[in-house]
Formats: C-alpha cells, sequence, structure tokens
C-alpha cells in the first residue's frame, strides 16, 4: 500500500501519466500503478524524491483494479483539456441549472467526467458578417446569463426567467442593429465598385478620345454629357486648366515675383504674429486680411487634415493665397476663396493653381462679389430672384416674408460654389460643371440647393433660415436628403444632381444672360 502522510496545509496532485520509452507505446505511471504525492506548502519548492513501493503481495491486485481506470482517464485526457475553459458556459449553452453540480464540478478540478456538446443559442448560431464572411463570437455576451457568484443566494427562478426574456430581447435588438449597419456597409461597397467602374471607363473615354482632340470635340453634345456626370480625377486638373485657359498671360516667373513679395510681408508682420491656443496658427491683429485668411484656411476641408497647420499642402495654399494678394492688391484676399485655392490644389500644382485662380476671380462675376462691386452684385441678386421666384415660388415668398434676402448667403455659395457645404467628390463635380457652364451654373447650383432644403426653410423664421444656410457642415438633420435610410454621400450627391437638372433657367422665354442684360443700369462700365 501507498503510505501518505497528511499535513495541516496539503495539495494533493494525481500522478501524471507517462509513456516510457521502453513500453513500445503503452501507458504507465510513475512508480506503481497509481500514487500519491504530497507536497507541503510551508516548505521550499524544491523536488520531492519518488517514493518506491515495495512490491507485495497486493501487487496483481491493484494493477488490476487500476488498469481499467487509468486505460479510460488516458483515452479521455485530451477531451477533457480542450473542454475544461468551455465550463463555464456548460449551463448556459444546454439550458440547465448549475447551481449545484457547477459547485461540485469546481470542487472537484479540471476533471470532469461528461462535458455536454458546446453548442450556440438559436438566435447567434451561423450569424456571418456579410461583408468581411466571418464568424461573430457571442461567448462574451452568453457569460452576463451564468449564475450569481457561489457566495450570494441563487436567482429566483421567476427572476432568471425575466432575465433571459430580457437578454433574448437585447440580442434581437443587437441583430436588428448589426444587420441594419451591414446592410449600409454592403450599399456603400456597391456604391463604392460602381463608382469605380464608371470612373474606369470615363477616364479610357477620356483619356483617349477627348484629350487628345480637346478643341474639336469639347462642345459636343456627349462630351457636355460626360462632363455632367463628373470629370475622372486622374484628368480634372488637366481639364480645369484648357477650360478656363490664360487670358492673363501669367508665367511661373510672374508667380514666383509675386510670392517673394508675399513673403517679405509675411517677414514684415512676423513682429506682429501671435499664436491662438489650441490651433497654432499665426495671426497679424494689425492686418485684416491676413487675419482673415488664416481663419478661413484653418476651416478648409477639416475633414481632411492637410491644409491646415502642419499639414502637407498648408504652405502650398498660404503661399497660392498670399501670391494672389499681392497680384491684385485691389482684390487682396477674398473670403472663403481658400476653399477654392485648396480644390485647385488636390488636382494640379501650387504655379498651375495659381494660374486657374487668378483666372477664375477674373470672371465679372466673380470679381462683382470678391471685390465687392455693390452695383454688380445688386444686378446678379435681382437676376437670381427672377429665377428664384420661376422655381421656388412658395420659398420665393416665405423669404419675402420673414425679410431673407438673398445678399445674406448668395455670395458665398457664388464664389466656393457650395463646396464648404458638400461632400469632396460632390463639390468637385459641381465645380467641374462651372468650368462648362459658367457663371450661371453657381446660381443654378444655389436654387438646386434650396429646393432641396425647401421643406425645413418653410417652418423656419429669418434667424433660423440663415442659419442653416450659413452653415459649413451639411445639416444632416434638416436635410431630406438625409433623413433617408442609407443616407451615403452617393444618394445626396445624386439627389442635389436631380434638383439642379430640374431647376428651369428660362423666364418668360429669355435666358439667364438675357435678364441679365435687363437688370438696371447698375453696371456702370467698372474695368474688371
Amino acid at each position: 500500500m501507498t503510505l501518505t502522510v497528511k499535513l495541516k496545509k496539503r495539495k494533493i496532485i494525481p500522478a501524471k501519466e507517462v509513456e516510457s520509452p521502453e513500453s513500445n507505446g503503452t501507458t504507465e505511471t510513475s512508480g506503481s500503478s497509481f500514487q500519491s504525492i504530497t507536497i507541503d506548502e510551508a516548505e521550499s519548492p524544491s523536488p520531492t524524491p519518488k517514493q518506491v513501493v515495495p512490491s507485495t503481495g497486493w501487487g496483481f491486485l491493484s494493477s488490476g483494479l487500476f488498469s481499467t481506470k487509468q486505460s479510460d482517464d488516458a483515452h479521455d485526457t485530451s477531451s477533457r483539456v480542450g473542454a475544461w475553459p468551455w465550463k463555464i458556459l456548460k449551463s448556459t449553452f444546454g439550458h440547465k441549472d448549475s447551481t449545484a453540480g457547477g459547485r461540485q464540478s469546481e470542487q472537484a478540478g479540471p476533471a470532469v467526467d461528461h462535458v455536454p456538446e458546446l453548442t450556440w443559442p438559436r438566435l447567434w448560431r451561423s450569424r456571418v458578417d456579410l461583408c468581411t464572411a466571418e464568424f461573430t463570437s457571442a461567448a462574451t455576451t452568453v457569460i452576463v446569463l451564468e449564475q450569481r457568484p457561489k457566495n450570494l443566494p441563487p436567482k429566483p427562478l421567476a427572476e432568471q426567467q425575466r432575465h433571459r426574456v430580457q437578454y433574448e430581447a437585447m440580442l434581437r435588438e443587437i441583430q436588428k442593429q448589426e444587420e441594419r449597419a451591414c446592410e449600409r456597409r454592403r450599399r456603400l461597397e456597391e456604391e463604392r465598385c460602381r463608382r469605380e467602374e464608371v470612373a474606369t471607363r470615363t477616364t479610357a473615354l477620356w483619356s483617349r478620345g477627348v484629350l487628345p482632340r480637346w478643341q474639336e470635340v469639347c462642345k459636343s453634345r456627349k462630351v457636355r454629357s460626360l462632363w455632367w456626370e463628373g470629370i475622372p480625377p486622374s484628368v480634372r486638373g488637366w481639364v480645369w486648366q484648357h477650360s478656363i485657359g490664360n487670358q492673363l498671360n501669367i508665367t511661373p516667373e510672374l508667380y514666383e515675383i509675386f510670392l517673394a513679395r508675399w513673403k517679405e510681408l509675411e517677414d514684415s508682420c512676423g513682429d506682429c504674429c501671435c499664436y491662438m491656443d489650441g490651433l497654432g496658427a499665426s495671426v497679424a491683429p494689425g492686418n485684416p486680411q491676413l487675419e482673415a485668411m488664416t481663419l478661413d484656411i484653418l476651416s478648409t476641408f477639416p475633414d481632411l487634415h492637410i491644409f491646415q497647420k502642419g499639414g502637407p499642402y498648408h504652405d502650398s495654399l498660404r503661399n497660392v493665397l498670399g501670391a494672389y494678394a499681392t497680384y491684385r492688391p485691389d482684390v487682396g484676399y477674398a473670403p472663403m476663396t481658400s476653399w477654392l485655392a485648396a480644390m485647385l490644389l488636390l488636382y494640379m500644382d501650387a504655379v498651375e493653381a495659381f494660374v486657374v485662380l487668378a483666372n477664375i476671380l477674373n470672371q465679372p462675376c466673380m470679381l462683382a462679389f470678391a471685390l465687392p462691386r455693390p452695383n454688380q452684385v445688386k444686378r446678379y441678386l435681382a437676376t437670381f430672384d427672377v429665377f428664384f421666384e420661376e422655381n421656388l415660388p412658395g420659398l420665393f415668398a416665405h423669404f419675402k416674408k420673414i425679410g431673407l434676402l438673398p445678399d445674406v448667403y448668395l455670395g458665398d455659395w457664388v464664389l466656393v460654389l457650395l463646396a464648404h457645404v458638400l461632400p469632396l467628390e460632390c463639390a468637385c463635380r459641381a465645380r467641374d460643371v462651372w468650368f462648362r457652364d459658367g457663371e450661371e451654373f453657381a446660381f443654378r447650383a444655389a436654387l438646386g440647393r434650396l429646393s432641396l432644403l425647401a421643406d425645413s426653410l418653410l417652418t423656419l423664421d429669418k434667424e433660423g433660415a440663415a442659419a442653416l444656410l450659413l452653415a459649413r457642415s451639411s445639416p444632416a438633420a434638416s436635410s431630406s436628403v438625409a433623413a433617408a435610410p442609407f443616407p451615403i454621400p452617393a444618394t445626396q450627391e445624386e439627389a442635389l444632381f436631380s434638383a439642379i437638372a430640374g431647376v428651369r433657367m428660362v423666364s418668360r422665354r429669355r435666358s439667364w444672360a438675357q435678364v441679365l442684360a435687363l437688370q438696371g443700369s447698375g453696371w456702370g462700365g467698372e474695368p474688371v
């Protein structure tokens, strides 16, 4: 027999089964067929020598008694090891109360007699992410349904059933939310793939069929139709430069001259520059235009984080705007034009952006709002009112009633073409059509946006309507487009351009240019 000395504190460790190299694959216990080793926890953790049990007459009996048990234990060792980490989920997945049985198994340690097959709850079985094609594990959530700790009284049956009902309701709600999110991701992915396919086809069409014969086909009906759908980003810079031209004959050397003057102006203002808390941008209090430029740059496409202080395009944007301010000191820095210059820098270098910016702001309408020239601005506002009343009579009457005039919001919209309230790609597409149609499209796009916001604007007073129209971010809560089940950017873009396409730029059989020519005598022959 094996003699074990019982101490005050002890820990019984069953002898491990080892495979003897001389046994040809048979298993045997270390020392004898069964052995217990006692370790005193108060002593040093040095290994205890194995006890040698002398051979007795009971050896054959003990071997016969425990051989079958050892064989069974050896057969179940791998299954026990793999199943033990899931013991805490046993009662949950099997839907059994483990108050008594669970405590007994905890006392017995990892030697579990039987581990039920691991099954997932019905609500979470075979849940596959449609986008990533991966199963979502619910183990952490299921553990919440475990019984209370053993040092606390067990839950009453009614409370346990009520908690299970609430828990399953939570699972169903989470599943619905994930399905909606997955559907949104699926639609976004489909839209992205569709746009990539369209961009690939249109890029090849523009590169091979349009750009080589630009002067011949740029005004054809087919090219104008392609233009309306948006210019591919890879050729957008080239098309913009050739559409606006260079009537001012600005050269790279001229840009360097005005850039050097701008640097001198910055250096002269260096002593009076200070730094704004949290923004890290220098502002010259004595120079209002420099201050306005700095503040506008901070808010230019803030989601991109490339035009602000420390961004890769910050210096280029500041140089282009500063060079133009010294090139046209009568205009200086026109508020909000940082959005226009930043959009140009996304598709061309600084010299090309300066040339295009100078030629854009040299257009009569743009120059009238940039200076500003009050007489010319009045003519454009009066012309806009004619087409506003023609297309949106109800909203026009409401604005008249509350006293909201177009000069409150229209100036910024015309200068940057809604770039501060539209997604970037949508704003670039709008600028594409502006290069095709000219100044008329800026007012047409303004009417399209008003038609989208008409339902919300009709319920607001003057202050509320002005705040909505002057907001620098898209008013998702007020826009009927954003109230759609899946307000993806592509949906907003298509809704906006559908509204723009529905605007009629004809009033009493007169076009925009004809109505503009009839508006007063405020043109005054001012030099451009």
